[in-house]
């Protein structure tokens, strides 16, 4: 098994777990069935799972293309976006649980302040979308280099490109959302996992083999 290969296995392989942690945070989020957060939800168990679900899962498609080493650029720009995504999902994931010793209204103000603070809200979605662009860019080049056909790549891009936008959809959509993601990081997962064909053998000479100055008989 060759370098290239033995990476492209590790990249599928955290990809892949990247995927079903992507899945795994909306479909064990708790929702509200009234539409809008409550305390309940935030103090629930399943809160913090979903979140360190989803931040692992971030954190594991930086390793995957680390691991493959496509777009060393467009991994560190995935990195640097990562960074200010994980300083916000631990607010939620951590503040928000621990709102249950207040009482509701003071809870889901606290909560709304926390989540959409300025600085907080600004940095999230600045790291979401260099994230989407961090990821864009290096399937980008993987289709470029032959590691990877278009299609996937298009499935996988579109999932961080609409990260955004599903915040603002039903937890139905954002399920799907979810399901997109895993769909794409295991397509892109196999893809990279194929073993690289070697480079063609160079032709041999046809003419007579070289002989040396030395001895016009036995060429030593």
């Amino acid at each position: 098994m060759t370098h290239e290969t033995r990476r492209g296995r590790i990249a599928a392989a955290q990809l892949t777990a990247a995927g079903l942690l992507f899945a795994l945070f909306p479909l064990v989020r708790p929702f509200p069935s009234a539409g809008s957060d409550t305390l309940a939800q935030f103090t629930d168990t399943r809160w913090i799972v979903a979140h360190l679900a989803g931040a692992a899962a971030f954190v594991l498609v930086v390793f995957a293309f680390t691991a493959q080493r496509v777009a060393p650029r467009a991994t560190a720009l995935l990195g640097v976006g990562v960074a200010p995504v994980l300083l916000y999902f631990g607010a939620e994931t951590f503040a928000l649980h621990e709102l249950g010793v207040l009482d509701s209204a003071t809870a889901l103000d606290l909560a709304e302040r926390i989540r959409t603070g300025q600085p907080q809200a600004t940095l999230f979605a600045v790291g979401l979308l260099l994230v989407a662009v961090g990821v864009t860019a290096a399937l980008l080049v993987a289709v470029r280099a032959g590691r990877l056909s278009t299609a996937p790549a298009v499935v996988l891009a579109a999932g961080f490109l609409l990260y955004i936008p599903q915040f603002f959809t039903s937890p139905t959509v954002r399920i799907a959302h979810g399901i997109l993601v895993l769909v794409g990081c295991v397509w892109v997962g196999l893809r990279f996992a194929r073993p690289t064909e070697p480079d063609a053998a160079p032709a041999e000479s046809s003419g007579p083999p070289p002989y040396s100055d030395r001895s016009t008989t036995t060429g030593a």
